[in-house]
């Protein structure tokens, strides 16, 4: 990068544009997420850690279709 007051590499100054022309979260929108593959069998577990996880508050919320259309494109970013 060199000495202070350099311009920086030419690749850094594209990186930095894309980050600037527009935020990431409006890149990609719900039109963008695969739809999930979902089963009643995969509900169905004695394993106690796999239960904790099915029962824990994110797991539950991410199961909702209105949640996932909203944050996937959010993490994406």
């Amino acid at each position: 990068m060199g000495g202070l007051g350099a311009e920086p590499p030419e690749l850094y100054q594209a990186a930095l544009a894309l980050y600037r022309a527009a935020p990431y979260h409006d890149i990609n929108d719900a039109g963008h997420i695969i739809d999930p593959v979902r089963a009643d069998a995969g509900l169905e577990t004695k394993h106690p850690l796999m239960r904790a996880y099915l029962d824990a508050r994110v797991c539950r919320s991410y199961s909702r279709d209105h949640v996932r259309e909203h944050v996937i494109p959010a993490y994406w970013a």
